[in-house]
């Protein structure tokens, strides 16, 4: 299972295993399911970690793992903001795009700090599972 993003202030957890994208929340454990579990948007099941599953990864290699120059769609949906623009610095954790699922809205976030160089969608636009929504390099270090 490799980690795509996590969204801390959500719980949502986007990551890839065996070729397949998954939409999750984290289940944190209580008294009465003591094991830590994920509920996958994609299938509506509820799946408890193993100890071998249960990672914790330090932030900056988080960032360092997720960066890649194409920022793709974890869900099937409509395109209802694009809330950046093409030659724009965006921090981590700002929303790039919201997606219309479902009846809920999913706010797709950077990752880390990056630079948007091309913009492949708008508006209105139906989008499948890992089409391409943004390009982006990292930003360049001044100094």
């Amino acid at each position: 299972m490799e980690i795509i993003n996590f969204d801390h202030t959500h719980n949502l957890i986007f990551f890839c295993k065996n070729g397949q994208i998954y939409k999750a929340r984290y289940l944190a454990p209580t008294h009465t399911y003591p094991t830590p579990a994920l509920y996958l948007f994609n299938t509506n099941q509820i799946i408890t970690l193993t100890l071998s599953e249960q990672k914790t990864l330090p932030k900056k290699e988080i960032a360092h793992t997720v960066f890649q120059e194409k920022i793709t769609s974890p869900i099937c949906g409509r395109v209802v903001a694009v809330h950046v623009q093409a030659a724009q610095a965006v921090n981590a954790q700002e929303p790039l795009v919201t997606i219309e699922s479902m009846k809920m809205e999913n706010e797709i976030l950077a990752p880390c700090s990056l630079f948007v160089k091309n913009i492949s969608i708008s508006c209105g636009d139906l989008v499948e599972q890992n089409h391409v929504l943004l390009t982006v390099t990292q930003p360049k270090k001044e100094g």
